[in-house]
């Protein structure tokens, strides 16, 4: 009997040698320092091509494993968060007002002014032109 009940608990609560298992989102996501590296790799490479399979690498991981856990961890692909990256830095710059559209665009790692447009239209939903515009008359509002 004391052996039926034994593995009754030990079914139902687990073993107390046995460590718990993690669920499936600990065990598919990255570890901490992983996701730091892998931003700090991806947003210093802002005007470089970097290949997945590079960033994977330093994170000790396979391609198709540190693509899957980045998004989990995230919510977005590494090339999603790379180009989000990208356009906050720009929208940085461009409200320092120092440089051109043009110069924002090769400065944030675009391949000209129309591609960087797009980008930011895509992500933001207006022009980089008409977000300057209202941001730079919100702040003068201020």
């Amino acid at each position: 009997m004391d052996r039926i009940m034994l593995g009754q608990k030990t079914h139902l609560f687990g073993s107390p040698f046995q460590q718990p298992l993690r669920n499936s989102r600990e065990r598919s996501a990255l570890a901490p320092w992983q996701e730091r590296k892998a931003k700090q790799i991806l947003a210093s490479a802002c005007q470089d091509k970097v290949l997945i399979a590079e960033v994977a690498s330093q994170c000790s991981l396979s391609r198709s494993h540190f693509s899957r856990a980045f998004k989990k961890t995230t919510g977005m692909s590494p090339q999603e968060w790379t180009l989000k990256s990208r356009i906050e830095r720009a929208q940085h710059l461009i409200i320092e007002g120092s440089l051109s559209m043009c110069e924002v665009a090769f400065e944030c790692g675009f391949s000209d002014q129309p591609h960087f447009t797009r980008m930011f239209r895509k992500l933001t939903g207006v022009s980089p032109k008409r977000w300057q515009r209202s941001h730079l008359s919100s702040l003068e509002a201020a």
